[in-house]
């Protein structure tokens, strides 16, 4: 287990997008918690774009090797191949900070939360927020949740933005909303929703969201309290969006 006041060794598998913006965060903050200790990548191209943008970082030749090399690996490959390397390095005693969804076979994501008990978190970024490539073209049904309903829409296309979501919350005393992933808005009594007056855009909030992550991935490599989704959570997620795809 690391120790509190050293940064903490993350190695990385998977050199796409994702791993590529956490690489990006650690190295844009100069009192970064993390350093990346190693990355990898079955793509050789992959691993040059990487060493192209980040010359420092150091590239390793198998997964292997990043395992030994970290006290944290972050598996940023694609779903397929996610609990393989979770279980190999949980079983190099290194925790585990794990992209979505935790698995593509539900039954063997059961097994391995199973297994893995406390030891890692998964990258649901809603949980560091302060504020697949197949599906449906649309969606709508109402679930319950604790006997309180949960009504869910989304649609493929339909606006001008590259991106819009909401999620609101309604009770007695009024409704409040997340819109964009990260303006916080409150409906005020004309039925118009209003944004905080501290409320940032997502493109801004982004890399305040990042280094939560980062830190909350520093805290739960040493054992301690932290705000990232667990295992557990992660599986939930997976469980609940599988039955809704099977309606």
């Amino acid at each position: 287990m690391p120790t509190s006041d050293a940064p903490l060794a993350l190695g990385i598998i998977g050199a796409g997008i994702m791993g590529e913006r956490l690489l990006g965060a650690i190295h844009g903050a100069a009192d970064s918690p993390v350093r990346v200790a190693a990355i990898w990548d079955p793509s050789p191209e992959a691993l040059d774009r990487v060493g192209a943008a980040f010359p420092a970082v150091p590239r390793v030749a198998d997964s292997a090797a990043v395992v030994a090399a970290s006290d944290c690996v972050y598996v940023a490959s694609p779903p397929a191949s996610h609990l393989g390397y979770a279980r190999a390095a949980l079983a190099a005693g290194r925790s585990v900070f794990c992209e979505k969804p935790l698995a593509t076979d539900r039954a063997d994501a059961r097994a391995f939360v199973a297994e893995a008990g406390g030891a890692g978190a998964v990258n649901l970024p809603f949980a560091s927020s302060p504020g697949v490539a197949r599906s449906e073209r649309a969606i709508d049904v109402t679930l319950t949740a604790g006997g309180i309903p949960v009504t869910l829409t989304g649609r493929v296309g339909g606006v001008a933005a590259d991106d819009h979501n909401t999620w609101t919350l309604e009770g007695d005393a009024g409704a409040v909303r997340l819109r964009d992933w990260a303006i916080a808005e409150r409906r005020g009594a004309d039925g118009r929703f209003e944004p905080e007056p501290d409320a940032i855009p997502n493109e801004k909030l982004r890399p305040i969201t990042l280094r939560r992550q980062i830190e909350g991935v520093v805290r739960m490599a040493r054992g301690e309290p932290h705000h990232l989704a667990t295992f557990a959570e992660a599986l939930d997620v997976q469980e609940v969006v599988e039955a809704i795809l099977a309606l």
